[in-house]
C-alpha cells in the first residue's frame, strides 16, 4: 500500500495496472489508481486518476489524449 494526500486527505491504496497495459518509461503512478487493460501512459508522465481500458494518456499531470481499439471486429459502429 502506498499514501498520498490530496485536498489535506490521506487516501491510500494499490495501483493496479490490468492486463496488456504499456507504462513508459519515468511515469509516476498515484496511489489508489487503477490503469485499464489495454491502457497506454507516455513516459514521463504523472497519472493522478483512473485510465480507462485502450485510452492513451500523457502529460503532468496525464490526460487523455486519444481512444484506440486493438481490433477492427472491437470498434462500437
Amino acid at each position: 500500500l502506498s499514501r498520498r494526500f490530496s485536498e489535506g486527505k490521506e487516501i491510500i491504496g494499490e495501483v493496479r495496472i490490468k492486463r496488456g497495459a504499456f507504462i513508459g518509461m519515468n511515469s509516476t503512478i498515484m496511489p489508489g489508481v487503477t490503469i485499464g487493460e489495454g491502457a497506454i501512459v507516455a513516459a514521463g508522465s504523472i497519472v493522478m486518476h483512473d485510465v480507462e481500458p485502450y485510452t492513451i494518456v500523457g502529460g503532468v499531470p496525464a490526460k487523455q489524449i486519444k481512444d484506440y481499439y486493438p481490433a477492427a471486429a472491437d470498434r462500437p459502429l
